[in-house]
């Protein structure tokens, strides 16, 4: 009988492509510069399985410190758009527009009311190629959000659930219209 020899290690940047290319395969339509971004939140937060050398599973298990590191990268590189918006002097909401393997997404997309985000949106929308797909991952418990991929005639291709290990962490599920990443949370 052979001898298999499973292990569990962190991955080096090269296999948080890997596992971003898994992603993809799978239906998730990462953006095209989301590995970089994942790989800043925490190095170490990436596991890879592999037996007898050959990559077979992968994990993100990121915890999350400073959240500077990785907006300064999920905002700034090319093929992403990053809007925000002020009331009465005060930043009141933002959101991110990327290219990805298809068409584009919008992730995330805060904003601290339903108007707001439907400013937000329109104007990030406005900057992508007429024609080319448009994906908004929505918190199904926010109604507004629902609300708003309704109005603009968009419709469910992929579903996710979230769970937690303990307490669930108290979240500002009003203010969050878009996801950031399912990849990354």
């Amino acid at each position: 009988m052979p001898n298999h020899r499973f292990i569990i290690r962190a991955m080096t940047r090269q296999h948080v492509d890997f596992a971003i290319d898994w992603a993809a395969a799978e239906g998730w339509n990462p953006g095209l510069t989301d590995a970089d971004c994942f790989h800043v939140a925490d190095p170490d937060g990436f596991l890879i399985g592999v037996l007898d050398e050959e990559p077979i599973a992968a994990l993100s298990a990121v915890r999350y410190g400073d959240r500077r590191q990785f907006l300064q990268c999920w905002i700034a590189p090319p093929h992403r758009i990053a809007l925000g918006i002020q009331h009465q002097g005060q930043f009141v909401g933002y959101g991110v527009l990327r290219a990805c393997r298809s068409g584009f997404k919008i992730g995330p997309l805060f904003a601290d009311r339903a108007e707001w985000a439907e400013t937000l949106f329109l104007a990030l929308k406005a900057q992508a190629p007429a024609g080319a797909p448009l994906y908004l991952d929505i918190p199904e418990v926010n109604p507004a959000a629902v609300a708003l991929a309704e109005r603009h005639g968009m419709t469910v291709v992929f579903e996710t659930a979230r769970m937690y290990r303990g307490q669930v962490p108290e979240l500002p599920i009003s203010r969050l219209f878009g996801v950031t990443s399912f990849e990354l949370g």
